[in-house]
């Protein structure tokens, strides 16, 4: 394998990793904006559960009792410093093959990471998540249903009212596949910009809902070696093309 083939791969991979983040963005947006949408999703999930008496029947209709009761909560903006803290932390925890905090429980560990950009007055939360595929839409649901976990920290943090900025990564990991991290934030978070700090002040605008369709089209897998990845744009060649064409080269 030369140099070049490497390079291509790497590069395959940040690219398909931020497609997958402006999806993630995308599908947790339309969970806040048009939950009905992901009732059908939850209802169908739950059908399949209570036909094999799986354990997640519980959380799955919680979830969708917590759905019901959603209005339109308005979009989540990217702040490009939530960003950061959230790549990161989930670059590191990646690497290290960690898991990182029970799913963004530490309050403390977080505020100590989100200083480094803000002066923190406001609420924030954070999701830490591992997952084999990445896939955006399985990821959420999961989240939302959030299985094992007594308080629904995950499922509370994406419909959090308060929160209006977001900030996503996500980072291969050395034993789960993939890692993901999501920052949330309140508008009135204040940014330090050198010696000085700027306010955010950001409206809360509510959005239309819109009660039926996909948040996103269906996407069709890359067929590639390891931690299977979910490519949506036809222009983005797979890793499989990629080895082809190396192979001819040499």
């Amino acid at each position: 394998i030369n140099a070049e083939y490497m390079g291509d791969s790497v590069k395959l991979m940040e690219d398909s990793l931020r497609l997958y983040e402006e999806k993630l963005l995308q599908t947790i947006n339309a969970v806040r904006t048009r939950p009905k949408y992901f009732i059908s999703l939850l209802q169908r999930k739950l059908e399949k559960a209570q036909r094999k008496s799986s354990e997640g029947v519980f959380s799955i209709e919680e979830c969708i009792r917590t759905l019901e009761k959603v209005q339109n909560l308005g979009y989540l903006l990217v702040e490009q410093n939530l960003k950061k803290v959230a790549k990161s932390h989930a670059k590191g925890l990646g690497e290290a093959g960690l898991l990182g905090p029970n799913n963004g429980t530490d309050q403390a560990d977080l505020i100590i990471r989100i200083r480094e950009f803000y002066k923190v007055d406001c609420h924030v939360g954070e999701i830490v998540t591992v997952h084999p595929e990445a896939k955006a839409e399985d990821v959420v649901l999961q989240l939302l249903i959030d299985a094992g976990s007594t308080e629904g920290v995950n499922r509370n943090n994406i419909l959090n009212p308060t929160f209006v900025l977001i900030g996503i990564a996500a980072e291969v990991h050395k034993t789960h596949g993939f890692i993901t991290v999501v920052e949330f934030a309140g508008h009135n978070i204040t940014t330090k910009v050198g010696q000085e700090e700027r306010k955010q002040e950001i409206p809360i605008k509510k959005k239309e809902v819109v009660t039926s369709g996909p948040a996103l089209p269906p996407t069709k897998p890359a067929e590639a070696a390891g931690p299977k990845m979910l490519i949506d744009d036809p222009d983005l060649p797979v890793p499989g093309a990629i080895l082809k064409k190396s192979a001819r080269q040499r």
